[in-house]
């Protein structure tokens, strides 16, 4: 049986296996574009108000939690 950081790299394996991550990729941009027309045409001045509030918030999450490379500069000699 596989536990903790064992299954995950085994999921994502087998989820590739079964769509190629392109083919996921494109699907979710598809599906993002497709949310975004719905709520342009038949969302109201608030859902897309929290709409732009939420895609705002999640890109600022990620620029957060992104990895950064180790400072060189605090070099122990």
């Amino acid at each position: 049986m596989l536990t903790g950081s064992e299954w995950l790299p085994e999921l994502t394996g087998a989820v590739e296996n079964y769509v190629p991550f392109w083919k996921g990729l494109l699907r979710f941009l598809i599906f993002c574009a497709w949310c975004w027309v719905w709520l342009w045409t038949e969302g109201s001045a608030l859902q897309i108000l929290l709409a732009l509030l939420l895609q705002f918030c999640g890109i600022w999450a990620l620029c957060l939690l992104r990895p950064r490379p180790a400072s060189r500069s605090h070099s122990h000699a």
